[in-house]
């Protein structure tokens, strides 16, 4: 019965600690923050290239090119 219950403790634990390294890999992601001069609203850009827009007003924010280097676009 005991080494069933610190079995059932150990798995909880691995699970926990796997967890944590998913977490902690997801906040590892290299991102632009940008701020949205129309509405205010600030994101997050991830690295990968594309056209990003605001997600409040769909204003477009930044263009990522493949050598991840963001150009932030003008707009009104």
């Amino acid at each position: 019965m005991v080494s069933t219950i610190g079995l059932v403790i150990l798995i909880l634990g691995l699970l926990g600690a796997a967890g944590m390294l998913v977490l902690a890999a997801r906040s590892m992601r290299p991102v632009y923050h940008v701020k949205c001069q129309r509405c205010g609203h600030t994101t997050q850009i991830p690295r990968e290239a594309g056209e990003y827009a605001c997600p409040g007003c769909g204003v477009p924010l930044a263009k990522v090119t493949k050598e991840n280097k963001a150009s932030e676009q003008d707009h009104p």
